[in-house]
């Protein structure tokens, strides 16, 4: 990992989304290529080394009701 110092009051890390169904490791339903076991490792590793240099680290997670418009089959048009 790159030993540069990031000494800035206003830096913040945020992972995105990064969770099962969006993972080739955990066989997510929208997987993303190249999410398998090296880069959660990788992604772990990262994050654990910035909190440890007292950067703040914040998670989203996606997440929509069973009925939400944003999947297909509840579309007009599915």
């Amino acid at each position: 990992m790159n030993e540069q110092a990031i000494a800035n009051d206003d830096t913040a890390v945020i992972v995105v989304d990064l969770q099962a169904d969006f993972t080739e490791l955990k066989s997510g339903s929208l997987a993303v290529p190249g999410t398998d076991g090296q880069y959660i490792e990788a992604v772990e590793a990262a994050t654990r080394y910035l909190m440890e240099q007292g950067l703040p680290v914040y998670f989203t997670q996606d997440w929509h009701p069973a009925d939400h418009i944003s999947f297909f089959t509840n579309r007009a048009c599915a």
